[in-house]
């Protein structure tokens, strides 16, 4: 046991005596002249100091020395402020290619990385990820619906919430980023949650209607159809309000925020903002309108297809059909008339041209001729023989 503790005590005291010659060493590299009392020992055992063998100066340099793959690698940083990153590296881009390039030895090589490089293989990613979206949603209201026409009128909240987010995003001065565009990916979300729930009230009203038209025995008529559609809208109307409002109030702080991540966070909370104001108006008053104009399609083409089916509905429409083909055709006979009396008319003119240039020729040539031939043959025609 005492040997082991006289060890233990050996290495400490070592370990102790490291240090000191450690911090000696930092001491010395801190100050020009003690590290050139440095001793340095020759290969014949002697110590000779380090002022002796070498010129100690301080000069500027690299303060690192980095390599990647066995070249060596200098970056150069960079940031960018009241600008889009893209278009400030193209624009870097190409002064490089034409004022650097041409002058850089052979094996040297630029790259461009960092925030760069991450954005571009995000967009690289958003390409596939945003079409496919809203391709998504528009299946989804595909399978809900049962009908192209009804997932494509709910699927006309993304335009709408489209411009007003890029409205307030320029009013703003934010360029597309990432963040925008995951912004702009949640704003379509919500519109369109929202437009399914008012489309869901429209259809829960009609619904509502043609049963109390059907109790009371009375058709389901056009009026009906509105004031449905009406009430329906109306009572979406404080819901729809409270969701945007509630939405609005939960990003608001975020735009006035100066905390670390605030950079972020506000490119993403402005198309959210901006397009729930515009879907705001597009659900109210548009959806509206667009469903009452299916619904009177829808309709219309019911009443018809019921007129259709009564056997003297349908007398009724064979004889229409038959007198709009006897109209068309008493139109052609009366027009194939109309243009044969146009032609014996035309006729009928160009004889009586031809009789008129015929008289004023043979006047023209009785002009001609001698006086005595004239009065001879006026006295052949008096005279009373020949009569």
């Amino acid at each position: 046991m005492q040997q082991v503790l006289a060890e233990l005590d050996e290495r400490s005291a070592d370990e102790v005596r490291g240090e000191e010659s450690e911090q000696r060493q930092r001491d010395e590299r801190d100050d020009l002249e003690r590290l050139g009392d440095v001793l340095v020992a020759a290969p014949g055992g002697k110590h000779i100091p380090l002022g002796q063998l070498a010129t100690i100066r301080r000069a500027t340099g690299p303060s690192e020395i980095a390599s990647e793959n066995g070249r060596l690698r200098v970056y150069v940083q960079a940031n960018v402020q009241d600008r889009d990153l893209t278009g400030f590296v193209e624009d870097v881009k190409r002064r490089v290619e034409k004022e650097i390039v041409p002058t850089l030895p052979p094996g040297m090589t630029i790259e461009y990385s960092g925030e760069y490089e991450n954005l571009v293989r995000a967009q690289q990613t958003l390409y596939y990820i945003f079409p496919a979206t809203l391709l998504i949603i528009f299946l989804l209201l595909y399978v809900v619906y049962h009908s192209a026409k009804e997932a494509a009128h709910v699927i006309l909240a993304v335009p709408f919430a489209l411009t007003g987010g890029v409205f307030l995003q320029y009013l703003l001065g934010y360029n597309f980023s990432v963040s925008v565009w995951v912004g702009y990916i949640a704003l379509f979300g919500t519109a369109i949650q929202t437009g399914v729930v008012m489309v869901v009230y429209l259809e829960e009203m009609v619904a509502k209607k043609q049963a109390a038209c059907a109790a009371a025995g009375a058709p389901f008529t056009r009026d009906d159809l509105v004031q449905a559609i009406k009430d329906g809208a109306r009572l979406r109307l404080r819901p729809k309000v409270m969701t945007v409002a509630t939405i609005v109030a939960s990003l608001l702080p975020i735009m006035w925020s100066h905390r670390p991540g605030s950079e972020v966070m506000q490119p993403l909370a402005t198309p959210v903002i901006g397009g729930m104001l515009s879907s705001l108006l597009h659900i109210l008053v548009v959806t509206p309108v667009i469903f009452a104009s299916l619904r009177e399609r829808e309709l219309a083409h019911r009443a018809l297809v019921e007129r259709l089916q009564r056997p003297e509905a349908r007398e009724r429409e064979v004889h229409r059909r038959q007198l709009v083909q006897a109209a068309v055709a008493g139109d052609q006979v009366q027009a194939q008339r109309r243009d044969r009396v146009d032609e014996g008319q035309r006729h009928h003119r160009q004889v009586i041209a031809v009789g008129r240039q015929q008289r004023k020729r043979d006047g023209q040539r009785q002009q001609q001729r001698p006086a005595g031939l004239a009065l001879q043959c006026v006295h052949v025609e008096m005279s009373p023989t020949l009569c």
